[in-house]
């Protein structure tokens, strides 16, 4: 159960922070991302981002982390995911 909590509370902090860290770069126009509503385009982000969510999976699994400091990497690496596949609603 404390694997649980400790992986939502990393992720929902992580999330926050993500969010507003986002809305900042883009807002102050440090962050130029261009993503186009079209099918293909969705899809081919939503691949990028789905492989930099395994590689960075497999990288935090070779660092040997105790399951609480894995469970926090985890939820950090979910939160930018999950950030990174709603970047163009940030933009708005």
């Amino acid at each position: 159960m404390i694997n649980i909590i400790t992986l939502l509370l990393s992720f929902i902090m992580s999330t926050l922070i993500f969010n507003y860290l986002f809305k900042y770069l883009i807002s102050t126009e440090k962050l130029k991302i261009r993503i186009r509503k079209t099918t293909k385009d969705k899809v081919i982000w939503t691949i990028i981002c789905c492989t930099i969510y395994i590689i960075l999976y497999v990288l935090i699994d070779f660092l040997a982390l105790g399951i609480i400091g894995f469970n926090i990497a985890r939820g950090i690496l979910l939160a930018l995911f999950v950030n990174l596949l709603l970047l163009e609603s940030n933009k708005k």
